[in-house]
């Protein structure tokens, strides 16, 4: 045995009383404070709830207060039960011995160093936080190459705060350097051969420290004072936040979350608050942890297309300040496979179903590793019932079975029974009834207002009259009495049954509001219309009336232009009220001083609990106000149910696998077989352990289900069975349709009869006009969204050259049935699929007319003439695109569809960018509008390189409508175009250089 290795005291020693005196670091700042309670001026706790600052924190159950963690190392003292690890503590000689070292890294049993300077040496460990615990797995738990090469933050810290006089240096450090480069080359089987070999007459202790240290130059650890200012994060990290979105310090709750051993140690966390409890800050720290301290790519799945647009958005000046790459990957947009960065990592901005699309690729391409983090926003959508949830369920159980080591974490504002989701995410919980403002919810029962106490039963108490009946029958609801009590000093959401109701509460309020608002923010009003016309091509009637009052509508028959420059000028107080349906609950940040719910109903249904909590939590404006209120206006009829709506537990989220009659379940068989993540029953069995599904249903009936989804799967043809017809002892095989269907992401019961109408037209293709194509482009079920006015669809199809005339006999459009649907004439009846057909037509013939108008006005023109909304117009050109994206890679894997193959991605890009081929160069610019590019187009610019080089006084002078900030803000876009395709070009050439001999580049 080599001699015991000598060393300083490597921990200040700590107790209770140190402890009780020492002076805390602030964690944001890094100066030292003064203990405290509560929350600075910056926020104000809520008053109407007394547990409204509590935190359940979860392991195995357990609550502690705001309050308890700002004391110091008591969070993790090994007595707190939340926790299953140990504490290092120091001898009574302040000293650390090797058998306390050894057990640290090598112990059998997970340990925790509690966060301290090195006695002697305070610039080389600083603390990341003081109260955070710096975990360390065992051996078995960690490979060789992360504990060598990608040494991780707990790792770095104990490893890196050893000085080399610390270490016995008699040690054959030769032999060490050696046994450092058999572990940073070669397999990871032959480094751990290689680690077993080196260390022979060595401690593994001793190994593994004298390694990270001469490996410290290659490794390249920042341990200054920088790191650990923040959450271990740069101290410039805290200095963009408050530049980018004048954040200058967290609230509790968040420091909290942030210092749990989950979020340090990498395991996966699930996290529940209130609407504007500040989730989405604790993610994006996290994120930037993975991103700049362990540089790892990572993966954030949001809901919405607008949302994942917004979150681009905003983290886009973070990725120029640190130097890495943001991809959003929703509608079309996103590459699949993904480009692989060498020199920066990317933060992957994706969609449910385009996140799932890129886990598949990641899986099969073996690169899952390199994501270290995926997190996911609004996780109560798992149990939404569609294939929605399935999807978002799929996703995360692929990447707990091939990928453990990836962090999860999952944020939403409700969630029912998050044991459930736990078990199935194997993650902590942490919880909070935190909201920076106090909320108080009232309802409104005829002209009086009543407060809302829930205990034991739910309670109306009278609160007030509403005495202004001066528009008692325009506005018997009393809408503008409740409106005029807050405007125009702070703003009011009410939120709308329906569509057409907000429009018509919106013109509503222009005859009751009194006309002295048209002069508040008169100028700002005026350029708001004009901000309207240029970015969305014209301004919709009912908006250039509401607007001067402060008024706005919103919607989904908006386009998303428009939508956001309504929400930009909600945001800068130009507007003051919007009139909007419940899917602004779930979308944008856009609170409100007071939310008003017209009715307890969404559409025709009952709203949910879930539903009413997300729009009741947009009221209350952190930094702006100290309260927000709600009034929900409730017709007596409606009161019994709306008080068990309000008394009543969360929606239980339950697995929507089994949803669309099996068809998800379907899918995700399908998908795991195509990536060879299962190879027989037993593999299914086992691949399930790891899905929600599995944690709620009877395990019997779950092997019965998947049982039947193989047969099925069997007789569609979509994978075989080795031996044939053993369907519990069969070898699993994908065809090449089920993996075309898999590669395309395709819907198991259409994949098929995709594949028979793509093979069936090309017999009789036509190519002189693009009609055709964009039939084959129209998903199935898209018919199903719209109602056709058969007069329209006869005058249009009567109006279409001969070629494409002829496309619609042969795909069986009949004129002479039009004729008789239009007239009222029609005799007969025809089929289901036959009805679908002539739906799905009237769509294609929807956007042959987006695509074919040349004005900057053309969806107003094609919205007037299909009678129809211009974000309807808008959203099934996103699906088209979407939808024909996943048909080039279905064509892909199929051979005898090669012609289809090159056709299809034009088509792709048109629908896209909804312009002509001349525009698209133009349109991949980042905020280019096609009225733009037509205008840069009859500029005699027409390529990104051109728009890159010109200058921005000339492009105002030659351009109508364009102010030199946006001159210069599309040439600084261009730029950034071109500098990224640069830079993948120059990474292409640079794996290439790998592959051609060194003696051939110097011939």
């Amino acid at each position: 045995m080599p001699p015991k290795v000598k060393r300083r005291p490597l921990f200040k020693a700590t107790n209770k009383r140190t402890q009780a005196s020492a002076t805390k670091h602030d964690p944001i700042y890094g100066r030292p404070v003064k203990r405290r309670r509560g929350r600075s001026a910056v926020s104000t706790p809520s008053k109407n709830d007394e547990d409204s600052n509590s935190i359940v924190c979860q392991s195995s159950s357990t609550v502690c207060s705001a309050d308890a963690v700002s004391k110091e190392d008591d969070v993790t003292s090994k007595n707190n039960p939340s926790s299953n690890m140990v504490t290092l503590d120091v001898n009574e000689e302040n000293v650390v011995t090797d058998k306390m070292l050894d057990d640290v890294l090598f112990g059998s049993e997970p340990a925790v160093v509690k966060s301290c300077c090195l006695s002697g040496h305070p610039s080389v460990l600083t603390p990341v936080l003081e109260s955070s615990p710096i975990p360390c797995p065992p051996l078995g738990k960690c490979t060789t190459r992360k504990l060598i090469n990608e040494t991780s933050e707990f790792d770095q810290d104990i490893l890196f705060g050893l000085c080399p006089e610390d270490l016995n240096f008699s040690l054959n450090t030769s032999n060490i350097s050696e046994c450092a480069k058999t572990l940073t080359a070669g397999t990871e089987d032959k480094k751990e051969e290689g680690l077993n070999k080196s260390i022979d007459g060595i401690t593994r202790t001793q190994f593994i420290k004298s390694s990270a240290l001469l490996s410290n130059k290659a490794t390249e650890v920042n341990t200054t004072s920088d790191r650990g200012t923040f959450y271990g994060l740069p101290l410039r990290v805290k200095e963009c936040y408050e530049e980018f979105r004048g954040i200058k310090q967290l609230y509790d709750w968040q420091h909290c979350c942030l210092s749990l051993p989950s979020v340090s140690n990498g395991g996966n966390l699930i996290y529940s608050l209130p609407t504007s409890g500040g989730k989405t800050l604790v993610a994006e720290i996290i994120i930037l942890r993975q991103l700049l301290i362990h540089c790892k790519d990572v993966l954030l799945i949001l809901p919405f297309v607008s949302i994942v647009q917004e979150k681009v958005r905003q983290l886009t000046p973070f990725s120029t300040t640190f130097g890495f790459a943001v991809e959003e990957y929703a509608a079309s947009k996103g590459t699949l496979p993904p480009r692989q960065r060498r020199k920066k990592k990317v933060l992957y901005i994706a969609t449910i179903e385009k996140g799932n699309g890129l886990v598949n690729s990641l899986i099969e391409l073996e690169i899952m590793s390199r994501v270290g983090l995926v997190v996911v926003d609004e996780l109560h959508m798992l149990g939404d019932g569609s294939s929605r949830g399935a999807t978002l369920e799929s996703c995360l159980a692929k990447l707990q079975h091939c990928s453990p080591r990836t962090q999860l974490v999952g944020m939403s504002a409700t969630l029912g029974n998050m044991a459930d989701l736990a078990t199935f995410m194997r993650a902590q919980i942490f919880s909070s009834n935190f909201r920076p403002v106090e909320l108080v919810e009232q309802v409104k029962l005829g002209k009086c207002v009543y407060g809302i106490s829930v205990g034991n039963s739910v309670n109306f108490d009278f609160v007030r009259d509403i005495k202004d009946h001066t528009h008692s029958q325009l506005d018997p609801d009393q809408l503008t009495a409740l409106v005029m009590e807050v405007v125009p000093d702070s703003s009011c959401l009410i939120f709308c049954p329906t569509k057409k109701s907000c429009q018509n509460l919106a013109l509503l309020l222009t005859k009751t509001l009194p006309r002295t608002l048209r002069g508040v923010s008169l100028p700002e009003k005026q350029q708001l219309l004009k901000t309207l016309s240029l970015e969305a091509s014209g301004v919709c009637p009912t908006l250039a009336k509401t607007i001067p009052f402060g008024v706005a509508y919103h919607h989904s028959g908006l386009t998303a232009d428009e939508r956001r420059v309504i929400e930009d000028g909600y945001l800068d107080g130009v507007l003051c009220v919007i009139a909007c349906t419940s899917t602004l609950a779930a979308g944008v940040n856009l609170p409100a001083k007071r939310v008003i719910l017209r009715s307890p109903y969404i559409g025709s249904q009952l709203m949910s609990r879930s539903q009413y909590k997300q729009m009741v939590g947009r009221a209350g404006r952190s930094g702006l106000c100290n309260t927000g209120d709600s009034i929900l206006i409730l017709n007596p009829r409606d009161k019994d149910k709306v008080v068990s709506l309000l008394s009543g537990p969360y929606e239980v989220c339950r697995s929507s696998l089994l949803s669309d009659d099996g068809a998800t379940l379907l899918s995700l068989i399908l998908n795991i077989t195509g990536l060879m993540m299962v190879e027989c029953f037993s593999d299914l069995q086992f691949f399930f352990t790891s899905t929600l599904l599995h944690a709620q249903h009877d395990h019997a009936h779950l092997n019965k289900q998947c049982t039947d989804a193989v047969a099925k799967l069997v007789a569609m043809d979509y994978i075989t069975l080795e031996p044939s017809g053993d369907l519990r002892e069969g070898k699993y095989l994908i065809t090449p349709l089920g993996r075309a269907a898999f590669k395309g992401c395709l819907r198991v019961d259409q994949a098929h009869l995709v594949y028979k109408e793509m093979r069936d037209s090309l017999q009789q293709l036509v190519l002189s006009t693009d009609l055709h194509l964009l039939f084959l482009a129209t998903p199935l079920d898209l018919g199903t969204s719209i109602q056709p006015n058969w007069m329209v669809y006869f005058q249009e199809v009567t109006g279409l050259g001969e070629d494409e005339l002829r496309t619609a006999e042969q795909l069986g459009v009949k004129p002479g049935y039009l004729a008789g649907k239009a007239t009222g004439a029609a005799r007969g009846s025809v089929s289901e699929d036959v009805m679908m057909l002539y739906h799905r037509f009237y769509i294609t013939l929807i956007l042959h007319s987006l695509l074919n108008l040349t004005t900057p006005d053309s969806i107003w023109r094609v919205a007037d003439k299909f009678h129809c909304s211009r974000g309807f117009l808008q959203s099934i050109m996103n699906s088209t695109a979407s939808y024909t994206s996943c048909l080039v890679h279905f064509t892909a894997e199929l051979p005898e569809l090669w012609s289809l193959h090159l056709l299809l991605p034009a088509i792709t890009k048109k629908l896209t960018y909804s312009s002509h081929l001349e525009l698209i160069p133009l349109m991949e610019v980042s905020g280019m509008k096609q009225g733009r590019a037509r205008q840069l187009l009859s500029a005699g610019i027409i390529t990104p390189q051109q728009l890159a080089s010109s200058d921005p006084h000339q492009l105002v002078e030659c351009m109508d409508n364009l102010f030199p900030k946006q001159a210069k803000r599309l040439i600084m876009a261009a730029k950034a175009l071109l500098a990224d395709q640069a830079e993948a070009l120059m990474e292409e050439a640079e794996e290439l250089m790998i592959l051609v001999p060194t003696d051939f580049t110097n011939s």
